[in-house]
């Protein structure tokens, strides 16, 4: 009887894998960690100071990655007092 109550799991189980596979490569996308924040401020100043991007868009590209950083330190606060 376990047998077959593996076989008939067995789908769903494979499923469940597929979409933990996705969650988490999706997370690596959208939820940068802390290094990948600091080398696009590194690459993002290298760009203003060799002249290819202006102020303006300096600003702008800063002011998303800095977002970015306060939202990742506050999730994980979040996820430390649980």
């Amino acid at each position: 009887m376990l047998i077959i109550d593996d076989l008939l799991l067995l789908p769903a189980q494979m499923l469940w894998k597929i979409c933990e596979g996705f969650r988490d490569e999706t997370d690596k996308v959208l939820c940068p960690n802390e290094e990948q924040i600091k080398e696009k401020l590194l690459e993002l100043q290298m760009l203003l100071e060799s002249g290819k991007i202006s102020e303006e868009d300096y600003d702008a590209e800063e002011k998303k990655l800095m977002e970015r950083w306060r939202f990742l330190q506050e999730y994980r606060k979040k996820e430390a007092g649980k």
